[in-house]
């Protein structure tokens, strides 16, 4: 058993900078998942949307980020990856406004 852990281990050699972009990811995955059903509670309570409409509400964003990701990752393979990164960057800047 520990002969395969050390294996194992021995394949995952990756960038530092792939851990902290995987910790920061799981932090975001939880505070997003913590407070997604609060921000139901708080629409059905103050605005008059219907609950279909605030679940489409919610329901559109991973939506939106599994086609955004689409579109991503095919423009990263027509173009180099410093822009992509760099217009990545600027759109969610821009995003959180």
């Amino acid at each position: 058993m520990g002969k395969e852990i050390f294996i194992f281990k021995n394949s995952l050699k990756l960038h530092p900078i792939v851990y902290t972009i995987l910790v920061g990811t799981i932090f975001v995955t939880i505070a997003k998942s913590m407070s997604v059903p609060f921000l139901a509670i708080y629409l059905s309570q103050k605005t008059e949307l219907s609950l279909s409409l605030i679940g489409a509400i919610i329901g559109l964003g991973p939506l939106a980020s599994t086609i955004g990701g689409f579109i991503g990752g095919t423009l990263s393979d027509w173009q180099k990856k410093s822009n992509d990164l760099f217009t990545v960057c600027i759109v969610f800047g821009f995003r959180w406004l």
